[in-house]
């Protein structure tokens, strides 16, 4: 019985197909390196430490902090000393946790009775506000972001930036009760850092919020609230 061989282009999928597939396995290869990117962005001044951060590990963090950073912060009887003083640092409920790369600020943890822990800055310049979680120098050191959950249930991100020689709120946004909003990492150029926004099993969702030219701004747009 004779075989009957089909031309060579009759055998290659359409075009679209092969184009479909291709945007497939770009969707698969991107998140799969935004998982490993989140799963790799575990704050260096936490190492060690679960989420949420607890009294006990925080103690064993500022115990390594001053070791290695001696000349920035030092206890005395008990009392954080540092410098410039701040007023939360007399807390003994405060933990130094050291410096936050290039930024010239240092990182400090509060906790209070049925509280989540309050993350604060210590530092010339450094403003006197509680952040809903660990701060994220850019590169450069001219800009900061924090994102959590506060007491409510409500996810909220901080960006900050130095102008001259003081720190100032950039944008603080709270964002749709039940989702999480998560730091990925900041582009190279640290004009844009990158974010995942989940929210009750939905696919999660990568976003940049970056420098534009109106001001900061979501791309794409920061979802208004969750699905039902």
């Amino acid at each position: 019985m004779a075989t009957l061989r089909l031309p060579r282009s009759s055998t290659r999928r359409p075009a679209r197909w092969r184009s479909a597939v291709g945007r497939a396995v770009a969707i698969v290869l991107f998140s799969a390196s935004l998982s490993t990117a989140l799963q790799a962005a575990g704050h260096p001044l936490l190492e060690g430490c679960a989420d949420p951060l607890t009294p006990d590990c925080a103690e064993r963090l500022e115990h390594r902090a001053l070791q290695a950073h001696a000349e920035l912060a030092r206890r005395e009887s008990g009392q954080l000393q540092l410098s410039p003083p701040i007023e939360v640092a007399r807390s003994p409920g405060t933990r130094w946790l050291g410096p936050l790369g290039d930024s010239g600020l240092q990182l400090l943890v509060e906790f209070a009775p049925a509280q989540p822990p309050a993350y604060r800055l210590a530092g010339e310049g450094a403003p006197p506000l509680t952040l809903p979680g660990p701060a994220w120098p850019a590169p450069g050191g001219r800009l900061l972001i924090s994102t959590g959950t506060l007491a409510e249930g409500q996810p909220v991100v901080v960006l900050l930036g130095r102008v001259e020689s003081r720190w100032r709120v950039l944008l603080r946004q709270e964002a749709s009760p039940g989702g999480r909003l998560a730091f990925v990492g900041w582009r190279a150029d640290g004009a844009a850092a990158r974010l995942q926004w989940s929210c009750r099993g939905t696919p999660a969702l990568a976003l940049q919020l970056r420098d534009g030219p109106y001001g900061w701004d979501w791309v794409p747009p920061l979802p208004s609230r969750c699905a039902r």
